[in-house]
């Protein structure tokens, strides 16, 4: 036990960067969304549905979601977005699964879990400083909601309404668009690469067939648990994308 005691005054004038990581913990109790795809990676564009008659590589996108718990008081999910190449994804995150039991990362969808957020090794550059990049490394996995509520509920974790975007920063909360959850808001944006796949599927002599579209785009979100979960061929949300792609 540390007994030292620490003049808040001095304390609020010495503070910085390692100090504010110091006082949160990057755990989070929460339920996955897990979704893999096949897609391919663009120049300027980065990763869209793979199409076999435009694109010659093929590659497995996989984007992961926690969703915190209620009881942490989080605003955000932890978002994270791999393909089946990076080290981060099957050196550390996906192997973290399999080292908890999980046979298959399919096994991960829907689960309730604990996850911690860890150095990668690899960093970028935000805003003229260098960033250390992380991703989740699963911890538990619970056979149910209440046992991951209880879990977190013993533990010492106080989040404090945080969003852990990453450890090392903190995202002040936003309003949610149109009364819509945080998991629907992820999956608008997750949706729009979908239509930009069939839009570029559906187009003949350079103009988009509407029939050719929706018999595009229909199996492409019945494979995704996400997609499928708010979205058909005639949800306003594809229509406005569609309209906004015909402009």
């Amino acid at each position: 036990m540390n007994d030292k005691v620490v003049d808040p005054w001095d304390a609020a004038d010495q503070a910085n960067e390692e100090t504010a990581k110091s006082g949160f913990s990057s755990e989070i109790w929460g339920q996955v969304n897990i979704q893999a795809w096949d897609c391919a990676l663009v120049k300027g564009t980065g990763k869209v549905p793979f199409d076999p008659s435009q694109h010659k590589r093929k590659s497995v996108a996989i984007d992961l979601f926690i969703y915190p718990i209620l009881e942490m008081n989080l605003e955000f999910p932890v978002e994270r977005h791999f393909v089946d190449f990076e080290p981060a994804w099957y050196k550390l995150t996906k192997q973290s699964a399999h080292d908890i039991g999980i046979t298959h990362v399919r096994e991960l969808q829907d689960k309730f879990v604990k996850i911690s957020l860890i150095e990668t090794g690899d960093t970028y550059e935000k805003n003229g400083k260098t960033v250390k990049k992380t991703t989740p490394k699963f911890l538990l996995v619970f056979p149910d909601q209440s046992a991951c509520v209880n879990s977190y509920m013993n533990s010492e974790v106080d989040a404090g309404g945080l969003s852990w975007e990453d450890p090392n920063k903190a995202k002040i909360a936003e309003p949610k668009i149109n009364g819509d959850s945080p998991e629907k808001q992820v999956a608008v944006k997750y949706l729009k690469p979908f239509i930009a796949g069939a839009v570029n599927q559906s187009k003949v002599n350079g103009n988009i067939d509407i029939d050719k579209f929706r018999s595009v785009l229909a199996p492409m979100l019945a494979t995704q648990s996400l997609l499928n979960k708010y979205f058909t061929v005639d949800s306003p949300e594809v229509v406005d994308l569609l309209t906004e792609a015909m402009k």
